[in-house]
Parts: C-alpha cells; sequence; structure tokens
C-alpha cells in the first residue's frame, strides 16, 4: 500500500488541523486471499483495544445471524480479528455463556418492547 501525506489546512489557506477523515476516506480498501477486508483505520478504529463485555455478548449473539463481515464494522474490528476471538471462545467454552447473557444485548431488541407497550395500551 502506498503511503499517504496528511495534508493540513494552512496547505489549503485553512487552519493547522490535519484534515484526517477526509485522508481515512479515500485509503483504499484491500482484502486478503479469503475475501476479509484488511485493516483501514476508518472502518477498525477499535483495533488493538480490548473486547469489552458488550463486545463478547453482541460477537456471541448475532455471529451465526449477521456473519463475520456485518459483526466486524458493528464492532470497529477486521474480520480477521473476529475470526479468532469466535474461535478462542468456543475453545474456552465462554461461547455459551455469553450467549445467554441478557445483560446487554436480547434478540427481541427494543422494537419488540415497543410493540408490546403499543398492543397492550388502552386505545380508547
Amino acid at each position: 500500500m502506498e503511503r499517504y501525506r496528511v495534508k493540513y489546512k494552512k496547505e489549503t489557506g485553512g487552519d493547522d488541523k490535519p484534515l484526517l477523515n477526509d485522508l481515512l476516506m479515500n485509503l483504499p480498501v484491500e482484502y486478503d486471499r479469503h475475501g476479509f477486508m484488511k485493516f483501514h483505520p476508518f472502518y477498525h478504529p477499535n483495533t488493538g483495544k480490548k473486547f469489552t463485555e458488550s463486545d463478547k455478548e453482541y460477537l456471541c449473539k448475532f455471529f451465526e445471524v449477521d456473519g463475520i463481515h456485518l459483526i466486524s464494522m458493528g464492532l470497529g474490528r477486521s474480520p480477521r480479528s473476529i475470526a479468532q476471538k469466535i474461535t478462542r471462545m468456543k475453545k474456552t467454552g465462554e461461547y455459551d455463556t455469553y450467549k445467554a447473557i441478557n445483560k446487554y444485548w436480547t434478540r427481541a431488541g427494543p422494537v419488540s418492547y415497543l410493540v408490546k407497550e403499543i398492543l397492550n395500551s388502552d386505545c380508547s
């Protein structure tokens, strides 16, 4: 991948702050031979950070439904790191534990609670 130089607004007639988002948006997205997106700083801002309990629960609950690519975008991590985390959690037995927790995420989601409230409310 080519190296990109951060342009400052001073060079374009503005102040001294870098146009970092513009730079990151213009970086090309690359894929490995298995079709996984390689690290991209705009799409994977949480790379190198520890998985939170909420991240682990989300990962285990929705992995089978959403798939690895949507989960990686949702958590801001590369698909390769998601695959490694799932494999590690299944080997240690954490996968089923976090899948059963309903602390942060439920499969029903907030919409079903609103529907139940509307159906149970008195409309008269």
